[in-house]
């Protein structure tokens, strides 16, 4: 019996520790939520949980918390206003949110990839194997380049969202990071990326 409290303690200490009953280690919660590429919520969207076996879990409303999901690899569906988007996701942790935006296809774009581009200046010229990376802040892509030797670059296929673009050296330090936003009506953006010697930049 004198063993009593210290059991007591640990099941206490376990609760604390990962939000759930003693036992509940490898089931999570999982919260998802719906953008559209700029970030607006689109809270009329439904998401399919489906697993390795592509058998659908369970179907998840925005802002809602599904509890009791077991580990492992599964795939995000969701649905809305007629367009379908998958991802990829683990769970391996007893609480999980999970970002999905919805890549609607505008004008003269491609699914999946887009018609929109972003053509850039480094200034001051960076050495032979810096690179740029365009990242959907929202939207699930990315997309590389590397800078030629007048400091210029370009990446296209991209689709109306906002997007990061970040500069690196060619050891892979960051130089320089900037959001954009991408429109349709503006289907080439460029752009410059000032580098100071400080590593503060500026981008218009």
């Amino acid at each position: 019996m004198r063993f009593a409290p210290i059991a007591l303690v640990i099941l206490f200490g376990l609760r604390f520790l990962f939000g759930q009953e003693p036992g509940e280690l490898g089931f999570a919660k999982v919260t998802v939520r719906v953008f559209d590429p700029w970030g607006k919520r689109l809270d009329g969207a439904s998401v399919d949980l489906i697993d390795a076996d592509g058998q659908k879990v369970n179907t998840l409303k925005p802002e809602v918390i599904i509890s009791r999901i077991p580990w492992g690899s599964y795939t995000l569906r969701a649905r809305v206003a007629g367009y379908v988007y998958s991802r990829p996701i683990m769970i391996n942790s007893v609480s999980v949110y999970a970002m999905i935006a919805m890549p609607f296809p505008r004008g003269d774009s491609e699914w999946p990839g887009g018609n929109l581009k972003i053509q850039g200046q480094i200034q001051p010229g960076q050495p032979a194997g810096s690179f740029v990376r365009v990242r959907g802040v929202f939207l699930d892509h990315q997309a590389e380049a590397e800078v030629d030797k007048s400091g210029s670059f370009s990446v296209g296929g991209l689709h109306d969202g906002s997007y990061a673009v970040e500069v690196f050296s060619p050891s892979g330090r960051l130089l320089a990071a900037r959001s954009i936003a991408l429109d349709s009506r503006d289907p080439v953006r460029e752009i410059r990326i000032r580098i100071a010697a400080t590593r503060d930049s500026s981008i218009e």
